[in-house]
């Protein structure tokens, strides 16, 4: 370090190395080529018009990468779908808001997930939204939440962040809880230093580095985080 002999070297050693690794794919041992996986996406104004998740893209895309027979519906046509089908899909992945809804439809030999909670396997944030599971219940009156969009977008009407999610986690607790929104940039400190639980977004817009480095920070804080999805999939109850 203090000659800078062989900084070149590591460099590229580092470099090698980092290119070695086998990247990491959303549907790693869910589906193999000539697979069925059936995608059921509800339209609502929540949804941009002209637009779909960039999760729900990301997902369309690696299924047509690996060759599989990929089906796009809407939650009203999935038992019409379903009857059409000579073979149950291997994999049928939701829109989390409707997960209930859709749920005693879908066949026994089927895979059932929903979007975020894929995205929460694939971003490593997965295990750390189910021990934040727990701590609901400890939610008192009074008590802060801060509900975390990594990404910056127009709000719509029926928005899951500002409207939703309150009304849902209000409802499990049965408490009066003090909500904060933050979106964008890393929170700060002292953004953070009331809030007793995070819900935080799927975090497609940025890396896994970028979302694991946020769990560390609430971590540190002792703050306990759930991913979207797997607080909406918990919120019904579905055994």
């Amino acid at each position: 370090a203090e000659t800078s002999e062989g900084l070149e070297e590591i460099k590229t050693f580092i470099g090698e190395k980092l290119a070695e690794e086998k990247e990491k794919l959303i549907l790693d041992g869910l589906v193999s080529e000539g697979d069925s996986v059936l995608l059921i996406i509800p339209i609502n104004k929540a949804y941009p018009k002209g637009r779909l998740k960039p999760l729900q893209v990301a997902i369309m895309r690696e299924a047509l990468e690996r060759h599989v027979n990929l089906i796009v519906i809407q939650p009203e046509e999935l038992v019409a779908t379903l009857h059409n089908l000579k073979m149950p899909p291997k994999l049928v992945i939701t829109d989390s808001q409707v997960f209930k809804n859709v749920f005693d439809k879908i066949p026994k030999e089927s895979f059932f997930t929903s979007f975020s909670i894929l995205f929460a396997n694939y971003k490593g944030t997965l295990d750390t939204s189910i021990e934040g599971l727990n701590f609901i219940d400890k939610l008192s009156d009074g008590d802060s939440v801060a509900i975390i969009e990594a990404c910056t977008h127009h709000r719509q009407e029926g928005d899951i962040s500002r409207e939703l999610l309150p009304e849902m986690l209000a409802k499990k607790t049965g408490k009066r809880l003090k909500f904060k929104f933050l979106n964008g940039l890393m929170p700060s400190w002292d953004d953070l230093s009331d809030v007793r639980l995070i819900l935080h977004c799927g975090g497609c817009m940025i890396t896994e580095r970028d979302m694991r480095s946020r769990l560390e920070k609430f971590q540190s804080m002792g703050i306990p985080t759930i991913n979207y999805g797997v607080f909406i999939s918990n919120f019904y109850e579905i055994d």
